[in-house]
């Protein structure tokens, strides 16, 4: 059975090779704290990949001195996660203005009321 690894593209500027980041949790022996571990691997792909794209690669016979595995899918691409981000930010932003009207008419609101007892009390 072959392995299957997940990672991030750190690297495409190798003509049908990419630079994948692998980060793995491990436990320690003796402490029984967990930690991330990184390692880069070197994978064979035919499309064209952009740095952050989150890949899914398979083992495969040797194919050069470094590389050893394939790019098999694309998991999530780097420009859809920024797209998300930024319309994300933009609906926050939307939010934030919709509660700073309604907070803006109700201290008019709060003001009208004081000038008028203000009036009153005179």
């Amino acid at each position: 059975m072959k392995k299957v690894l997940v990672g991030i593209i750190t690297s495409n500027k190798t003509k049908d090779t990419v630079t994948v980041q692998v980060e793995t949790i491990v436990k320690h022996k003796k402490y029984q704290r967990r930690f991330k571990r990184h390692k880069k691997y070197k994978a064979q792909t035919l499309g064209e990949l952009s740095i952050g794209d989150k890949v899914e690669m398979v083992e495969c016979k040797p194919l050069s001195k470094d590389k050893r595995w394939k790019v098999v899918k694309v998991l999530v691409t780097a420009k859809k996660e920024a797209v998300d981000e930024i319309e994300d930010e933009i609906e926050d932003e939307i939010e934030e203005e919709v509660t700073e009207d309604k907070k803006e008419e109700k201290i008019e609101e709060k003001t009208e009321v004081t000038e008028e007892k203000i009036e009153e009390k005179e």
